[in-house]
């Protein structure tokens, strides 16, 4: 996991790999704040692309924990305030709702040593395959946020 902010993306860019960088700048380069929701394509990386999302969040017993294999997420907050569950990977947890083939989520139970992080707009979060999440949960009450989810494939840092 790697926790930034938009404001330090010149400092802290050197220590994530090549191709989250550049996915990253090349989302920055959009209006976030008006792009349609859904899904976009990134010329960047091959098979990277980007989700802008608009979600109420949920109270933490109401959103569910998950981890990815194929894609390394980068969540980047444009609106609103994010709590965001947080742990390391725990290979003795079996998911719940396995759809790893085909849509790349599984979701799991609460892990032990899952603890928070609070995102604010223009900061980011970077999970790698199999470090646990929990997005979307509130801060106080339920409120909508505005973020976006960039995958990238770990076959572009690995390969």
């Amino acid at each position: 996991m790697f926790w930034g902010q938009k404001s330090d993306w010149e400092a802290q860019k050197i220590y994530l790999p090549s191709a989250l960088q550049k996915t990253f700048e090349e989302m920055l380069s959009h209006d976030l704040t008006s792009l349609t929701l859904g899904k976009h394509p990134l010329k960047s990386i091959a098979d990277a692309f980007f989700i802008v999302q608009e979600w109420s969040t949920k109270l933490v017993h109401d959103a569910p924990i998950e981890a990815h294999k194929r894609f390394i997420d980068i969540q980047y907050l444009v609106k609103g305030a994010e709590r965001i569950g947080v742990a390391l990977p725990d290979g003795s947890l079996s998911p719940i709702e396995d759809r790893l083939e085909k849509d790349d989520i599984a979701f799991f139970r609460t892990p032990k040593n899952e603890s928070f992080i609070t995102l604010s707009p223009g900061q980011f979060v970077v999970f790698y395959p199999d470090e646990l999440n929990r997005p979307c949960c509130c801060i106080d009450v339920p409120a909508v946020i505005r973020k976006t989810v960039i995958k990238v494939p770990v076959a572009a840092i690995v390969a």
